[in-house]
């Protein structure tokens, strides 16, 4: 090549090289299908107390807070399923989850989030113990599992006045679809049972004390 002809090239070049510098390959989290779940709506309940609610973000131990679909080894080790992901970690899933529930309920005169700046009465927190998939070899199938270990606590008195667990196990097929509707329908048993309780739990604390 002429020397003309390489200083005719040298822009060229430098243009290109500039483009790939500022082209990068996307995350790979970016490039998996993200899901969601939804609170089926309850039944109003009748009596509506003057509390306000204030729904905690659960804790939970890694890898549960991140947003892949966590997945549980039969000998109890913890993975991540491939090509899949939440769209949020599951504690904030859950929260919002648990916030339009209980909220849709109108068993309270508000419930609100961790972070809202209002003052509440009562406050429900806990810790997500399981929110995983697991295999079945034998089966050919796996299971979804959900587990929440709710605490009551008066805001006013600054005390735990009561804990309980919440679980459910669902049977699925292995595809990934399948796996985010048994989450789906986990879900769905798990959310009325910690409604019920909570709704007992805030008449206990309505009640007048001697």
């Amino acid at each position: 090549m002429s020397q003309s002809l390489s200083r005719l090239w040298l822009p060229v070049i430098a243009v290109c090289g500039l483009l790939s510098a500022c082209v990068s390959l996307p995350d790979r989290n970016d490039r998996l299908a993200v899901h969601t779940l939804h609170a089926a709506s309850p039944d109003t309940v009748a009596t509506q107390s003057a509390q306000t609610l204030r729904i905690d973000l659960p804790n939970a131990a890694p890898p549960l807070d991140g947003t892949r679909v966590v997945r549980r080894q039969p000998q109890g080790e913890l993975g991540l399923l491939s090509e899949i992901r939440w769209n949020q970690p599951p504690p904030a899933l859950w929260q919002a989850l648990l916030q339009q529930h209980l909220s849709d309920s109108c068993a309270w005169q508000a419930v609100v989030v961790s972070n809202a700046s209002v003052r509440s009465d009562v406050r429900l927190a806990g810790v997500l113990r399981e929110f995983d998939y697991r295999a079945d070899d034998a089966a050919q199938g796996g299971s979804v599992h959900i587990a929440f270990q709710a605490q009551w606590i008066d805001e006013h008195r600054q005390r735990v006045l009561a804990t309980q667990v919440f679980s459910h196990t669902e049977a699925v097929a292995r595809d990934h679809l399948a796996i985010i509707e048994g989450f789906q329908r986990a879900a769905d048993a798990v959310l009325p049972q910690v409604l019920d309780w909570a709704v007992e739990q805030s008449a206990r604390t309505d009640a007048p004390h001697h």
